[in-house]
């Protein structure tokens, strides 16, 4: 599975947004946004949930494959991927 930073900056990437974009439209400082592309981990123990709902709207992206979360109405539970 590639890492969350990762797959951020491709669909940032894709859409063709700036990171200055995706952060004023997240409500993210450009120091945190960065900071969220660059650490694999960032997203997980640093930016607050909604935060990273928003940012998942903006980028097109669904919050729970992000994380690698699996559904719990059909009991397919994983934990998150954490480094």
């Amino acid at each position: 599975m590639k890492p969350v930073n990762q797959t951020i900056r491709e669909a940032r990437t894709r859409l063709g947004l700036r990171d200055t974009d995706v952060a004023t439209r997240t409500g993210l400082s450009i120091h945190e946004y960065c900071d969220v592309e660059s650490y694999e981990d960032e997203a997980f123990r640093v930016v607050h949930l909604g935060k990273m709902r928003r940012l998942c709207d903006v980028l097109g992206l669904d919050l729970l494959d992000l994380f690698a979360i699996g559904c719990a109405s059909c009991g397919k539970r994983e934990q998150v991927a954490t480094r």
